[in-house]
């Protein structure tokens, strides 16, 4: 029998394998206003300090769904960063089109620490995109 999965194996599968951050990179995560029950906040204080632990200068931005009107400053803060994660909705309208060149985004699905602790969320990328 496996031992059971920690956060940290999803983060560090996100963080290291899928988006291989690095050391020194400046990085933003969009929050989702945890009042509209989509995204908790556990999730991203576990991003946070992983972001953190791997050498990276952190901020957050919270915003609300995906029909309502962005910060004022949003569009400078992503400007500002050079890795994006995405705990909000707001991130999928825009997954089809590049609208962040040059940037390293990911759209995160995990809504709560459960998710986050998933065999899905730990799967290897690097298996999931051999498959």
């Amino acid at each position: 029998m496996n031992a059971p999965l920690k956060p940290g194996d999803g983060v560090a599968n996100l963080l290291k394998k899928c988006m291989k951050v690095q050391a020194g990179e400046t990085a933003l995560i969009v929050c989702e206003d945890p009042a509209l029950r989509w995204y908790d906040t556990a999730v991203s204080r576990i991003i946070k300090a992983a972001l953190e632990n791997l050498g990276c200068r952190v901020s957050t931005v919270q915003v609300s769904g995906p029909d309502k009107p962005l910060p004022a400053h949003y569009e400078s803060d992503l400007a500002a960063h050079d890795v994006i994660v995405y705990l909000a909705r707001v991130g999928d309208q825009d997954r089809f089109i590049d609208k962040l060149p040059g940037k390293n985004v990911a759209m995160l699905y995990v809504r709560d620490e459960k998710s986050l602790r998933s065999a899905y969320a730990a799967t290897d990328h690097g298996a999931m995109i051999a498959l």
